[in-house]
């Protein structure tokens, strides 16, 4: 965005005050990415020409007197065909590589949730037999005290027999 501070003559005195303003800041961003690595350039670029005006790089045109306070960014490319290729190629190498470290991340996850899954299926596999083995435990020591108090039973039954036996013996003997 750009608006207009000071005199209208100075914006009225150029011809086309479009296109000096355009110049002015196409000769001011490549000053600014005259400055960056060659590498970091395309990387850095949109970024640098946003934060332009904030900077003070691009903010003030004294020549016509307009004001830039922002400037949006649609493409950028290299002039130069051979290094343009080799950064295409670069970055399409780059976005092939975290395409595939994205989608091993999105196995590893996988099978990390997979892994907890599995670990708590057999938790619960594990204590369902700890319960039905603990079942089994108590049901067996509950046949045993039934049996033993049959037997329990029995005995004092024979028992009981056996003195009304010895009882009727003595009684027959007396």
């Amino acid at each position: 965005m750009a608006s207009f501070e000071g005199e209208p003559a100075r914006w009225f005195a150029v011809e086309d005050p479009v296109k000096l303003v355009a110049a002015v800041l196409r000769e001011r961003i490549r000053e600014a990415c005259r400055a960056l690595p060659v590498a970091k350039l395309l990387a850095e670029l949109p970024k640098l020409v946003r934060s332009a005006p904030r900077e003070g790089v691009l903010a003030d045109l004294a020549d016509n007197g307009m004001v830039v306070d922002r400037i949006e960014l649609n493409s950028a490319q290299l002039a130069e065909g051979k290094l343009a290729a080799a950064f295409a190629a670069a970055q399409h190498e780059a976005v092939e590589l975290q395409l595939k470290d994205d989608q091993a991340a999105r196995r590893l996850a996988s099978q990390q949730v997979r892994d907890g899954i599995d670990q708590q299926e057999h938790a619960l596999t594990r204590l369902a037999h700890q319960r039905m083995s603990e079942t089994s435990k108590a049901e067996l020591s509950d046949q045993h005290q039934i049996e033993l108090h049959k037997l329990e039973l029995a005995a004092e039954r024979e028992q009981a027999e056996l003195e009304r036996r010895n009882q009727r013996e003595r009684e027959a003997v007396e």
